[in-house]
């Protein structure tokens, strides 16, 4: 069958976006909470934990870290700490390279723009208007019974767009993300490293720059 575009249909096309180490240059100032928030708690965190934590959604983090490491708590308090440390670091985080382009460029070409991520809305928001970044629609853990890598949080995002998935665009940087992001039939950019288990049909590039040049061309 040929694609939409090509049958004359009237196809919109989006931007959908994730947050921590994709639009926001956090994963740094994450590594450094993670790593305080364990040692608070006379427990010892390890790069590998830390990598495999880029993805889910934050609630789902602090519930993996309590099992894993026998945090004493509940749940709910242990939350509420990890979120408050969230939102204070996230006063230290900036956008990453080539992110303001990357929107300037989709909102050029008549694309609207949503943000899906597993961070907290509040967070995500904030962060938002802080760096004075318009976006369309914000999809975070709150708004979804499964979060990535399950493809519920993009399938949201496209349905608040208005956008089509067949000819919409995901960029992230993380594989449960990506992973999200293809089974909801998007074309899907990662960026981070390029020996990273990307799964098959994600399109790596070195940083959002390329995928700036690769979607909308020169």
């Amino acid at each position: 069958m040929p694609h939409p575009a090509l049958r004359g249909e009237p196809v919109s096309a989006g931007l959908l976006i994730d947050l921590d180490g994709t639009l926001a240059d956090s994963l740094g100032v994450m590594r450094t909470l993670y790593f305080r928030f364990l040692t608070g708690l006379n427990r010892s965190g390890s790069d590998a934990e830390f990598e495999s934590l880029n993805g889910p959604p934050l609630d789902e983090v602090v519930e993996r870290l309590r099992t894993s490491h026998g945090l004493q708590g509940s749940l709910p308090e242990l939350r509420r700490s990890y979120l408050a440390a969230v939102e204070e670091a996230y006063r230290e985080v900036g956008v990453m390279e080539g992110g303001r382009q990357l929107l300037d460029r989709a909102r050029a070409a008549g694309w609207p723009i949503g943000v899906v991520t597993s961070n907290h809305e509040t967070v995500a928001r904030t962060w938002l208007e802080r760096q004075r970044l318009e976006v369309d629609a914000v999809v975070s853990a709150a708004d979804v019974e499964n979060g990535k890598p399950d493809p519920e949080p993009f399938v949201v995002g496209l349905r608040r767009l208005g956008v089509a998935p067949e000819v919409s665009v995901a960029v992230e940087d993380s594989r449960a993300g990506a992973e999200a992001a293809l089974a909801a039939g998007l074309a899907t950019y990662v960026i981070g490293s390029r020996a990273a288990p990307w799964p098959p049909g994600a399109h790596w590039c070195s940083d959002l720059h390329q995928v700036a040049r690769e979607v909308f061309g020169v």
